[in-house]
């Protein structure tokens, strides 16, 4: 079985480390301390330490990790949770002794390999039959083999035949706009004279065009006086204007009141009374 080797193998005197342990796939961090320098037979209270384990001190711990159980109680045998183990050392996996500047001690180089005998170089023995050509030269009477399309020109010549049946429209490009070739002279270039001339004119175009246009004549013909005449009589007199249902309902009622109370009214005048009887 090879040997592994760890980090803190290669320590010397105390170093500062960080005490991990590994859940599942992860690292987790538990504690601060140092570790020590080990020997080739490292021992722990007079005992052999443990293969793969290595003497720490622990100075701080992690919160929530004070319950963490040691895997060798330490002192003497008093001591087997992480909490009670602070200013103590302890028994730790070398995996998760993590050594923060830590430089890894340089591997011995590999022996390089002995010079292999170098044999010349084997001539061509010459023979009397010389090698055949890899291809022969054709005949005079035999015409030239032409290289078979690839399948890819085949395929690039048929789509090339196809975009010729249905072509794209050309788009219409809009024409440039025309530059004059002498610029038109800037504001700030002008002098008093043009400025003034210049305002004049604009003036003069912006009242122009709030200026009323000319009032339409008079109508002269006989019909369109008769209209004339007619839109102004419907002003004069306007459409009466239409009660509301409301107000038709009451004068309904009213006006079938006044009838019942004539008819009562007239029959009573009907009735002979004392003195008018035959």
């Amino acid at each position: 079985m090879a040997h592994v080797g760890y980090p803190v193998d290669d320590i010397t005197e105390m170093t500062h480390c960080e005490l991990h342990v590994k859940v599942v796939n992860i690292s987790m961090k538990v504690a601060v301390g140092y570790a020590l320098p080990i020997g080739p037979t490292p021992t722990y209270h007079c005992r052999p330490v443990p293969e793969g384990y290595a003497v720490v001190g622990v100075d701080e711990i992690m919160p929530t990790f004070e319950v963490l159980d040691l895997d060798y109680p330490a002192g003497e045998g008093d001591v087997t949770v992480l909490g009670d183990a602070k200013n103590v050392t302890i028994l730790w996996t070398k995996e998760c002794i993590v050594l923060r500047n830590h430089t890894p001690r340089p591997s011995s180089p590999p022996p390089h390999p002995s010079p292999a005998r170098s044999s010349p170089p084997r001539q061509p023995s010459s023979s009397s039959h010389p090698a055949p050509s890899p291809h022969p030269a054709p005949s005079p009477h035999q015409s030239p083999a032409q290289p078979s399309p690839a399948p890819q020109d085949k395929k690039r010549k048929r789509t090339a035949t196809l975009r010729r049946g249905k072509r794209s429209p050309k788009c219409k490009q809009e024409p440039l706009p025309k530059v004059p070739k002498v610029p038109p002279k800037r504001a700030y270039d002008c002098t008093e004279e043009e400025t003034v001339a210049i305002v004049d004119a604009e003036m003069t175009a912006f009242f122009a065009k709030l200026r009323r246009s000319k009032e339409p004549e008079f109508p002269s013909t006989q019909e369109e006086k008769a209209e004339v005449l007619k839109m102004l009589k419907s002003l004069h007199q306007p459409e009466p204007k239409l009660s509301s249902d409301y107000e038709r309902s009451i004068l309904k009622s009213h006006a079938a009141q006044k009838a019942s109370k004539s008819s009562t009214d007239a029959s009573k005048k009907s009735v002979a009374q004392l003195g008018e009887q035959a």
